[in-house]
Order: structure tokens, then sequence, then C-alpha cells
């Protein structure tokens, strides 16, 4: 790893578990760098989303577009 650091991924998982914790397993699942979001209703899994993305945005975690 550059700069020095060890055990990154580990680290990321437990980021992304604590930052997304209310949500797991209620209707999304995490595998290290997927996000699954689950429902079988399109108004409410659009709304589900915008809740996942308003809280990575609120701890400084984005989304890049190309890999969406």
């Amino acid at each position: 790893m550059s700069f020095g650091l060890t055990n990154i991924p580990a680290t990321f998982q437990a980021l992304i578990n604590t930052v997304l914790k209310p949500f797991l397993m209620r209707f999304m699942l995490v595998f290290f760098d997927d996000i699954l979001v689950y429902n079988s209703l399109l108004d409410l899994h659009l709304q589900l989303l915008r809740e996942i993305l308003k809280a990575l945005r609120r701890n400084q975690l984005f989304i890049k577009r190309t890999m969406c």
C-alpha cells in the first residue's frame, strides 16, 4: 500500500459498515466495493438510493459515476 498504509480493505469495510449501518440488512447489503440495494417498488427504491447517497455524502464518501 502506498504512503505506508496497511490493512486498508478491512478499514474501508469497517467505515462503510459504520456509515451505512442504519440501512444494512433492511434493504441493502455491502460487499467491499459494491452496494446492493433491493426493493420491489421503483419509487421507494429511488427514495432509498437518495438516503444512502446522502449518508455517504455526509461522511465525505463519494461514488464514481463511471463505475455505476
